[in-house]
């Protein structure tokens, strides 16, 4: 788990999330609602999460799920990044390697703190 501190008066918040290594993927990010998005669907990994006011959950969870079309074994990075106001206020990043013709669930959560 990690802590994303969120300051109250230090504008919008927002995420961006990257995955680099695999051309099949998707995710899940949930909070007050849930960010879907997928290689298939081609949208950008920037998501607004809202003003400090906006964030009512406190538990924020992602979940990953990445897949090896290849035969041979590759390694997936996948990263989120907090940001308030444009500067960065968080990060999340994870290395995973994928046997060829398999796949790999990557998940984790953190803890908002607002002051």
């Amino acid at each position: 788990m990690i802590l994303i501190p969120v300051k109250n008066d230090g504008g919008l918040v927002t995420i961006d999330v990257e995955i680099e290594g695999t051309p099949v993927w998707s995710y899940l990010y949930d909070e007050d609602q849930l960010h879907r998005n997928a290689a298939s669907e081609k949208k950008p990994g920037h998501h607004t999460l809202g003003q400090p006011h906006e964030l009512i959950d406190s538990n924020h969870d992602w979940e990953f799920r990445l897949a090896n079309p290849t035969d041979n074994e590759i390694t997936v990075q996948v990263s989120i990044e907090w940001k308030q106001s444009g500067a960065t206020i968080a990060n999340w990043s994870e290395k995973v390697k994928i046997d060829g013709g398999s796949g790999e669930l990557v998940f984790g959560n953190g803890l908002v703190s607002k002051t």
